[in-house]
């Protein structure tokens, strides 16, 4: 990974999030998986990962 831009952005620090979900349509469909990676210094140092039951 280019940690260069981190430091363009001045990101020191940072949290990405991802989700799952079992479609595509807000009202029917359901998450099912919640993710984050907190980031300090362009390097990951803290991760979670849940699974949640529909």
């Amino acid at each position: 990974m280019d940690k260069s831009i981190f430091k363009k952005l001045n990101l020191g620090t940072f949290i990405a999030i991802d989700t799952e979900t079992t479609g595509l349509d807000g009202f029917q469909d359901d998450i099912i998986e919640f993710a984050g990676v907190k980031y300090v210094d362009g390097e990951p140092s803290e991760t979670l990962e849940l699974f949640i039951k529909p």
